[in-house]
């Protein structure tokens, strides 16, 4: 999947504490001026006191997005940590409490949702982003570690500038990763393609293959074998036989998660957006297992 992506518009979630470096409203500055580049794109900031609002402005963002048929990056600008995001009240929202409302607005547009996070600790977000649920985001961009907010203000300026120059997130990460070349990469870009192989990857390695995958069909024996429809109708060796047919299903199961991950289902267009995502591609490291 091309990491060259156009986007139509930036919601700035912005909810700081007094006294803060206000690194959403600069970067509101800086994407008003930059928009002689990009005249489609539109830029919106709302400063946000607590959660309620913060989780109402989300929803607002779904309706908007559906009604104007929006492509967003949706660019958190706040505290947090390992379990969530803290708004400027204290009141913590939780990566579990963030998450659905993230996919439904990803869904309104068809899997072409970014987030980038301007938050301490919020690559945690992808903890909660992977299947069997649908796509939470077509890419995320956080940070696992913590950082000071004048690295937030000049990096994040860095890499929308790129992004809106050249349209390729790759570089631009390249810029938010560089905008200080003496710091490690603080940053990192996580596609939904991604966590889609990733998770089929570790699935079809645990239950697929080997050990487990006998395990899986002696398990899968025993459950029909117990079923009262079948008791005396059928022999061992018929249920066996069987149960190792289903377990072959493998690529069967895999576009069946691939259809619903990526809202193929719902969104018909995005059959031709995902169709180099194949199976062998998921599978061929777990199958020398």
């Amino acid at each position: 999947m091309t990491a060259k992506k156009y986007f139509s518009r930036v919601y700035i979630l912005q909810s700081l504490r007094k006294g803060d470096l206000k690194t959403g409203t600069n970067l509101e500055d800086l994407l008003q001026f930059l928009r002689f580049k990009v005249p489609q794109l539109s830029c919106r900031l709302f400063e946000i006191a607590d959660k309620a609002s913060f989780l109402l402005r989300l929803q607002d963002i779904e309706k908007d997005v559906l009604i104007e048929k929006q492509y967003p990056i949706i660019h958190v600008d706040v505290h947090g940590d390992e379990n969530g995001i803290k708004v400027s009240s204290g009141e913590v929202i939780t990566w579990n409490e963030l998450q659905p409302i993230l996919m439904s607005i990803n869904i309104a547009c068809c899997n072409n949702l970014f987030v980038v996070l301007a938050v301490c600790k919020g690559g945690n977000l992808l903890k909660v982003c992977y299947p069997p649920r649908r796509a939470t985001v077509w890419g995320l961009i956080g940070s696992f570690q913590n950082f000071e907010a004048q690295d937030a203000d000049v990096s994040f300026q860095a890499f929308y500038k790129e992004l809106l120059t050249s349209f390729d997130v790759n570089m631009a990460l390249d810029q938010l990763n560089n905008a200080f070349p003496k710091m490690q990469p603080r940053y990192s870009f996580t596609t939904c393609m991604s966590m889609f192989i990733e998770t089929f990857k570790k699935y079809h390695a645990e239950y697929c293959v080997g050990k487990r995958k006998k395990e899986r069909i002696e398990v899968l024996i025993t459950k029909v074998m117990n079923a009262q429809y079948i008791q005396g109708g059928r022999s061992v060796t018929e249920v066996r036989n069987q149960a190792k047919s289903l377990s072959k299903k493998g690529k069967d199961d895999f576009e069946k998660q691939k259809e619903r991950f990526f809202m193929i289902d719902l969104c018909p267009n995005n059959r031709e957006r995902f169709l180099d995502l194949r199976y062998i591609d998921c599978v061929s490291h777990s199958e020398s297992l």
